[in-house]
């Protein structure tokens, strides 16, 4: 398993990410952004993301905070980036042929 998993400090217990953040604080709605011409933001009237959430184990009764260290990262996309070249190997050796007359 790759998701990652939240524990109570006090038990040990389990907790995924959606059972202890709510996801429209995590990741607020955002209509409302200003962008340069370059794309760069200038203004942005949202909520902030809710990386802190406080959380009661549900087997220990102890209260627990949370802190999440979100990462973004971002590549190009090769296999759909028309901008350059590309070459589709053709393999001949294992086809068949069909004569065009």
């Amino acid at each position: 398993m790759n998701t990652p998993i939240i524990k109570c400090p006090h038990c040990g217990a389990e907790y995924l990410p959606i059972e202890v953040y709510i996801p429209e604080d995590f990741l607020p709605d955002s209509d409302d952004i200003t962008k340069d011409e370059h794309g760069h933001i200038v203004a942005c009237h949202e909520g902030t993301m809710n990386l802190q959430e406080e959380y009661t184990c549900d087997y220990c009764g102890h209260r627990f905070s949370v802190l999440a260290d979100v990462k973004f990262i971002s590549s190009i996309n090769e296999l759909h980036d028309y901008n350059y070249d590309y070459k589709s190997p053709v393999y001949a050796k294992d086809r068949i042929e069909l004569s065009e007359n």
